[in-house]
């Protein structure tokens, strides 16, 4: 007889406060013509972003204006207490100034409801360049660049709770049903649920909206959601489409050029990038690292030229594992270890291009090129994505690499004459095998690293800190001069 096992899943509906979210968006304060016309540009694509999120029901920024200047609501505590009673959970405005030769830009969001209860979650500034090129369809490209940088640290910021209302379980309506673990959280006492103080008790299974494991609940326990997954969709949308906006659609093509022009590149590299690319372009900073991080290899190079081991083997002198190393990086550098340095001293031009919307790009931004040159070179792919940090760290790496290579691999000749010949000395095939497979694991990361990130292309320079620190000096008439340090913090 057969045995038929027959299991029953139970699905208790929830009855959860799910309601959608409210978001409204003030007047951003102006200072010039220019910043009032950006300001109507950043509203109307702060509004576009923040609904196509799908996370937040909007108010119109236009309607929440009137009301709040209708009752002279104008402090801050007053517009979050306002905000808070009306029921929007999300508050933004900020500030546009004009900087003469740059346009400052302040985002603020303010969370009212549980559990941010009237906290700025994000406070974002950048500064944008302003030149000649400075046109309207390039102001709409960076305003909504950074309006969806803004829009994503909102969304990994904010959370929205979801209430239990009670332990019938009627039902549950959410915009999107819920799928997974998630952690249920519950107030201390009575009074933490003003004092925001709650502890994660358990996690609870969910199914398209419906509970399917047994869990004991109390009245206002909560489950805690967030929108990492809105966050990552938005950026890398907007990634993609300035990738498409300010580079050629890639070409295997491209990088086929690349390699064809490796040696060229290599050889010419001393000469060609601090004069026809950092100094034309006006890098000096670019300069500066180059200057300061080429010097040791350029001396090894050309001590490399100088020594000939043919010459000492016409003498009948000894050969020393020096002379054959110094050579061997000689012919390394010239033909492949220039090659990052050559890349940053363009890509870099080239990637500020991009930033600013000036023009297509045609040998930027190609993923084939990434894995070729960071393949045949130290940090050459780095170089060409923008990050010199990480492209210097492995254009050291690699070089120490090799040069210990090669030195493992060189042996010193000996002249015997008695025999009249050159003996070679021994080989450490355990160390020289040891870095060989060091080098092999340092290349390995350093592709896959640079295929990982992506190009530099964000516009502006975005103020990472409210706090800044910096030397002071005032001058008093009694007192003469006086010198400290500055602390200057922005709430």
């Amino acid at each position: 007889m057969k045995k038929v096992l027959l299991v029953f899943l139970i699905f208790l509906p929830l009855k959860l406060f799910s309601a959608t979210p409210i978001a409204g968006i003030l007047d951003f304060k102006t200072t010039t013509p220019l910043t009032f016309s950006l300001k109507n540009i950043l509203e109307q694509h702060l509004t576009n972003i923040l609904y196509s999120s799908g996370v937040f029901d909007l108010i119109k920024y236009k309607t929440l204006q009137n009301d709040l200047d209708k009752y002279g609501c104008t402090d801050e505590k007053c517009i979050l207490q306002f905000a808070k009673d009306a029921g929007i959970s999300l508050l933004i405005n900020g500030e546009i100034e004009d900087r003469k030769n740059y346009i400052l830009i302040n985002f603020r969001a303010y969370g009212t409801s549980f559990p941010h209860n009237g906290t700025i979650i994000v406070n974002y500034s950048v500064k944008i360049p302003v030149n000649k090129n400075f046109n309207m369809k390039k102001q709409s490209y960076i305003i909504e660049e950074h309006s969806a940088t803004f829009i994503v640290n909102v969304l990994n910021k904010f959370l929205k709770p979801i209430f239990l209302e009670d332990k019938n379980f009627q039902s549950l309506k959410t915009l999107d049903a819920l799928d997974g673990q998630y952690d249920l959280y519950r107030f201390e006492n009575k009074k933490s649920k003003i004092l925001n103080n709650y502890t994660k008790i358990e996690k609870i299974k969910i199914k398209d909206g419906f509970l399917i494991s047994q869990n004991e609940f109390i009245k206002d326990d909560f489950l805690m959601i967030g929108f990492k997954d809105k966050a990552k969709f938005i950026e890398d949308f907007y990634y993609g489409r300035k990738k498409e906006i300010v580079f050629e659609k890639q070409k295997f093509e491209t990088t086929l050029f690349k390699l064809l022009f490796t040696v060229p590149a290599s050889i010419t590299m001393p000469v060609v990038a601090p004069f026809a690319g950092y100094y034309k372009y006006g890098d000096w900073e670019g300069l500066s690292l180059w200057s300061f991080n080429v010097m040791p290899y350029l001396y090894l190079e050309y001590d490399g030229f100088k020594r000939n081991p043919d010459d000492s083997r016409k003498l009948n002198y000894d050969i020393s594992n020096k002379d054959k190393t110094r050579k061997r990086f000689f012919y390394y550098m010239a033909f492949i270890g220039g090659l990052p340095l050559f890349v940053d001293a363009f890509s870099h031009q080239y990637l500020n291009r991009a930033k600013e919307y000036d023009r297509k790009e045609y040998l930027m931004g190609n993923t084939y090129s990434v894995f070729y040159l960071s393949l045949i070179s130290g940090g050459g792919g780095h170089f060409y994505r923008g990050y010199r940090s990480w492209g210097y760290l492995f254009f050291h790496i690699n070089n120490i690499l090799v040069y210990n290579i090669i030195g493992e691999a060189s042996q010193a000749e000996h002249y015997n004459e008695l025999t009249n010949r050159y003996e070679k000395n021994s080989i450490n095939k355990k160390k020289l095998y040891s870095l060989i497979g060091l080098y092999s694991s340092v290349k390995i990361f350093e592709i896959v690293h640079a295929l990982l990130l992506k190009d530099n292309i964000r516009n502006g320079e975005v103020q990472k800190s409210d706090l800044s620190f910096e030397p002071d000096i005032k001058y008093d008439l009694n007192y003469g001069y006086s010198y400290g340090m500055k602390l200057t913090a922005k709430f």
